[in-house]
């Protein structure tokens, strides 16, 4: 079976490219399998769909020249299965309406904050992999098809009269006679009366146009009286001394393939339900469903893995359980289940009494499909007979449990993206707190003491007046970037090339350092948001300093993808570590508690790693990756 790519190619086409390129990052941010691009017209949008390959197209409504209604149906031209999904902020009935008519995937209005993204990351991933699981069926149809179509045909040579002059041994057991028999006779000697009138009437217009011809299917009754179809094709042919105009007829049967389209048609309308299904449970039970209902496999099964027991049986058939009872937990190498999950590959075993030292003799099962469901589970069919399931079985079964595991997979996404909506909120009643704090307990004061400043300017004149308005100020600029941190979240600003040294050298003065020491070891330069990085850089600093000796060494260094910042205080206990950066966390009496949380908003916020471990004069070392070298 085909894997899913990793990578999902997004268009993005909005004629804000500001809106677009925010888009884009927070996309990126919500699945790291996400790559965006952007276009700021419909026009730029098609050159970018005619120049590269896109999983999905996202597209605002309002835009001029060609709004995203007309742009979605000439996309619908070229690409009528590529997923489209309309995020707009015009929203109307009409709109939704018009979209859904010119074959929208999905429908999505834009809205404040930023929760809007993960709702967006969500439809755009449903979409992509409904439309990866159905070209993946497709796929599995193709090669099926193909496996039919190699099979040995009905081959003949018929006059313009409808005498057989040369027919194969296919034909003839189909007939369930001979080459002899067969060669000779008139096809009305042959077939029933209707299927003689089509093969004359094909004769006639084969040899009328002097073309190949594909005829329409046709049925034709076997000996036993069961009806096949067929698909004959036929062209002009010389055969030999005869006189008579003749034709070469090749005629395959398709009555498994249109058995098999069938049940194919049948099993594709169940995926919207599995992919519809909110639970593992409930994912389980429309499979054994399927399994009995669309397959013909009546006793079936599906076990899921759970960490504490191993493979649990979850949804089980009525016929399969009447013919095993309950199942078993499977956990163990003795398991032929527990093999099959953990290899990750189908096992067809046509007769499990052929194998007396594995499986119980005296098992009322006979043959068996077991069949892996990615990390989750497996499926298992089972039946009273031996060698019950033919290669048509073994497809569509693998196709169903395909779509088994890509709807659990989607069951555990979802449980993923609601937890971390949760957690989300919770920091954000966190930031709403800690923006109270701030503005209340900080800002007041601030304005009182700027104010009674501007009193003693105009009393006084001092030398000392101008550091202590350049700390005032710093500090009101610090408490508007916090709040600003605290209610936007993992939000940044421009994004420039800012160099590190000069960055550190900035936070130096505006850290009441004592007697430390600063060492720069860094030339790098990244792009970050300054402000930002100069407020973690600060941050960092000050910790060092309020938490080491009065004569502590502050180093900032590279690293292959970020930097660190270390310093030779007493260092941060191992157990405490993970504590660090949670807000309110401080060993110091007089600490705020908000300093790393603070950093580690700000490493969020663009999108690197930080971590704290040791330095090597034993004090506190932060990393931060995953920077962009300017």
């Amino acid at each position: 079976m085909n894997e899913i790519p990793d990578t999902i190619q997004v268009l993005h086409v909005d004629d804000e490219p500001n809106f677009a390129d925010m888009t884009a990052t927070f996309l990126e941010r919500e699945d790291e399998r996400f790559a965006v691009e952007t276009a700021t017209s419909a026009s730029a949008g098609t050159e970018q769909l005619e120049q590269n390959r896109f999983d999905c197209v996202i597209s605002d409504y309002d835009m001029p020249n060609q709004n995203g209604i007309e742009f979605l149906k000439s996309v619908r031209e070229q690409y009528p299965e590529l997923p489209f999904i309309l995020f707009t902020g015009k929203g109307s009935e009409e709109v939704a309406s018009d979209a859904i008519s010119a074959g929208v995937t999905d429908y999505l209005q834009k809205e404040g904050g930023t929760d809007q993204y993960t709702v967006l990351a969500n439809r755009i991933t449903n979409a992509v992999e409904h439309q990866r699981t159905r070209e993946r069926v497709e796929r599995s149809e193709q090669r099926l098809r193909e496996i039919v179509d190699s099979l040995p045909h009905l081959l003949y040579v018929l006059d313009e009269n409808g005498n057989y002059l040369l027919v194969n041994e296919a034909l003839a057991a189909f007939h369930d006679s001979t080459v002899d028999d067969i060669e000779g006779s008139n096809i009305t000697e042959v077939l029933d009366e209707s299927a003689a009138t089509q093969f004359q009437q094909f004769i006639g217009d084969t040899l009328e146009t002097g073309t190949t011809k594909r005829a329409p299917e046709v049925e034709v009754s076997d000996p036993d009286g069961e009806t096949h179809v067929f698909e004959p094709r036929l062209q002009p042919y010389e055969f030999g001394d005869v006189d008579d105009r003749t034709v070469l007829g090749i005629a395959a049967d398709v009555t498994e393939r249109k058995r098999y389209e069938r049940r194919l048609a049948t099993l594709n309308e169940t995926t919207p339900e599995l992919m519809a299904a909110e639970t593992r449970t409930g994912v389980a039970e429309i499979g054994v469903e399927a399994a009995a209902d669309v397959l013909g496999l009546e006793a079936s099964g599906i076990h899921l893995y759970d960490e504490q027991n191993g493979l649990v049986p979850v949804a089980q058939t009525d016929a399969g359980h009447a013919l095993v009872g309950d199942p078993p937990t499977f956990t163990g190498e003795d398991s032929i289940a527990w093999r099959v999950y953990e290899q990750g590959e189908p096992l067809a075993i046509e007769d499990v009494h052929d194998n007396p030292d594995i499986y119980n003799p005296n098992s009322p099962v006979r043959s068996e499909l077991i069949l892996p469901l990615g990390e989750a589970g497996v499926l298992i069919a089972s039946s009273p007979t031996a060698a019950t399931f033919d290669d048509e079985d073994s497809v569509l079964v693998e196709i169903l449990a395909s779509n088994i595991t890509a709807a659990l997979e989607q069951v555990e996404r979802t449980a993923e993206i609601r937890a971390r909506e949760a957690e989300l909120e919770r920091q954000n009643e966190r930031l709403e707190e800690f923006a109270s704090v701030v503005s209340h307990d900080l800002r007041n004061p601030l304005q009182v003491a700027q104010g009674r400043l501007e009193l003693l300017k105009k009393d006084c004149e001092t030398e000392q007046v101008a550091p202590i308005e350049r700390a005032l100020d710093r500090m009101d600029v610090l408490i508007e970037d916090i709040l600003t941190l605290a209610h936007e979240g993992v939000r940044v600003n421009e994004m420039e090339a800012v160099a590190l040294r000069e960055v550190c050298d900035a936070c130096w003065q505006h850290v009441e350092t004592a007697e430390a020491t600063l060492e720069i070891t860094t030339d790098k330069t990244i792009r970050a948001d300054r402000s930002r990085l100069q407020q973690l850089i600060e941050n960092l600093v000050r910790n060092a300093v309020e938490h080491g000796s009065d004569d502590v060494t502050v180093t900032v260094g590279d690293l292959d993808s970020g930097f660190y910042v270390a310093d030779d205080g007493r260092g941060i206990p191992a157990d405490e570590r993970e504590s660090v950066f949670d807000a309110g966390y401080s060993t110091a009496d007089d600490g705020t508690g908000f300093g790393l949380s603070i950093v580690k908003q700000v490493a969020d916020a663009h999108g690197w790693t930080i971590t704290v471990t040791e330095s090597e004069a034993g004090g506190a070392r932060f990393e931060i990756t995953g920077t962009e070298q300017a």
